[in-house]
Parts: structure tokens; C-alpha cells; sequence
């Protein structure tokens, strides 16, 4: 799964009816794009406004979203990067990578994953109730909460914020 947009929140719900579907809240000339390609679901925005268009619509209070309902169960990798815009995963799904990148937004992780980054340069970063190898969490100024996690190998870094991890299990380095 691929998502690159530049200011949306992003939201995974377990789909009810075991299909996956994509809904979005966007404008007539800033959307997304949803597509497959070669098995994997690709989201990209569009972006037709001129640049006085784009600087009059960035300082509106309208908040794009992207919400991904995706059955329950286990995928191969996913990449989301955001230039603002918040991220939450809910629990159930097992990934084999994950890679979330944002400049401004704050990012909430239930999920199971092998390997797990994420990275923001202003935001909070909360992981819960999770299984993996290997978890790497930056954020320049944010806090960053992991509570309920079970992993080998954890790497934290903040350069403004708290840190802060509860009931959790790590077999290798913290």
C-alpha cells in the first residue's frame, strides 16, 4: 500500500464486508488518485490549483481525508508520506514493513508489523498493543508513547519531547 499526499489525514478501518475500499474528502481540484498497480494499492493526490489558488486554499480550515477500509489480516508493506496531516492505524492488521514519514502530523499505531519507522519532524508518535522485530521512532519535537509492545529491537529518538514506554518487552536493544 503506497500513499503520498501532501496535506490529508489518513485513516485504516477494518472493512465490513471483506473488500477494500478507499473514501476521500477532497476538493474539485485537489484529489486522489486510487488505483492497483502490479497488487498493490496506490493512492496519489493531484494538485491542479495555480500557486495563488494553492496559497489561498492553505490558509483555509478545509482538512482533506483519506480513509482506507481494508479487511482485517496480513499484507506486505506499507508506505504513507505526508507533508502534514495526521495518521492512524487501527489494530488488526499484521504488515511486513511499514514506513510513515510526515513533516507535521501525529501519527497512532495499533498494528502488528516486522518492521516499523515512523517519522516526524513535528508531532506526537503513539504505538500500542503491538508486535515486532524492530521499531524505529523519531520525531524532532513531539513526545512519543509506545505502551503494550513486544519487539527485539526498539530505537527512540526525540529532540524536543517526552519519551515514554509502558509494558512492553524488548529481547534485544532498547
Amino acid at each position: 500500500i503506497l500513499i503520498h499526499t501532501t496535506t490529508s489525514d489518513v485513516y485504516f478501518q477494518p472493512s465490513t464486508d471483506g473488500k477494500v475500499s478507499v473514501v476521500c474528502r477532497e476538493s474539485k481540484k485537489v484529489y486522489h488518485n486510487v488505483t492497483v498497480e502490479a497488487g498493490t494499492l496506490v493512492i496519489d493526490e493531484v494538485d491542479t490549483r495555480s500557486d495563488i489558488e494553492k496559497l489561498k486554499t492553505n490558509l483555509s480550515l478545509f482538512t482533506r481525508t483519506i480513509i482506507v477500509y481494508l479487511p482485517l489480516g496480513e499484507y506486505e508493506a506499507l508506505d504513507i508520506e505526508l507533508d502534514t496531516g495526521n495518521v492512524d492505524i487501527s489494530d488488526g492488521y499484521k504488515f511486513a514493513s511499514v514506513d510513515i514519514e510526515t513533516d507535521t502530523g501525529n501519527v497512532d499505531f495499533g498494528s502488528d508489523a516486522a518492521v516499523l519507522e515512523i517519522n516526524t519532524d513535528t508531532g506526537i508518535i503513539k504505538v500500542n498493543d503491538i508486535t515486532a522485530e524492530s521499531i524505529k521512532l523519531d520525531t524532532d519535537i513531539g513526545d512519543v508513547t509506545m505502551e503494550d509492545i513486544t519487539a527485539d529491537r526498539i530505537t527512540v529518538d526525540t529532540d524536543t519531547g517526552d519519551i515514554s514506554i509502558l509494558y512492553s518487552t524488548v529481547s534485544d536493544t532498547l
